[in-house]
């Protein structure tokens, strides 16, 4: 087994070189939409993206004001009603997701995700109520 082991050929270099960790990743893309925001301040796709962002680097309270920035420009903005949702079921606001993913279905009733997100929360919450439910006395 020894020799078998020793005429392997020995891993070729990489030839790509390492990428960056996906944080440096997003602190960059970050940087490249707040310089496009210097220009286009009320841009409702760069505010959209510039949330995203915040988002995926743990900015939350940033990201939710940047999603209200979003609706406020542009109520109707699916992705923001629907990622504005998201943060918020994250951080235990059930009723208040609740309420923007019913905007979002409102809005745009054929989007599939805006209906699981709100099927979801409403799901949850059903369950929640059953729970909290004295259960029925079976000895009568």
């Amino acid at each position: 087994m020894k020799a078998a082991e020793a005429e392997q050929p020995a891993a070729a270099p990489a030839a790509n070189p390492p990428q960056p960790p996906p944080r440096a990743q997003w602190e960059a893309m970050l940087q490249q939409v707040e310089a496009a925001l210097a220009t286009q301040p009320e841009a409702p796709a760069l505010l959209f993206q510039r949330a995203c962002l915040l988002a995926e680097l743990g900015r939350i309270p940033e990201a939710r004001n940047e999603y209200i920035k979003v609706l406020q420009r542009e109520p109707s903005h699916l992705g923001a009603l629907n990622n504005l949702g998201n943060l918020l079921l994250a951080a235990g606001y059930r009723s208040a997701a609740r309420i923007a993913y019913q905007e979002a279905v409102r809005l745009h009733p054929d989007d599939p995700m805006s209906r699981t997100n709100l099927g979801n929360v409403l799901l949850t919450e059903s369950q929640m109520q059953m729970a909290l439910e004295k259960p029925a006395d079976s000895s009568s």
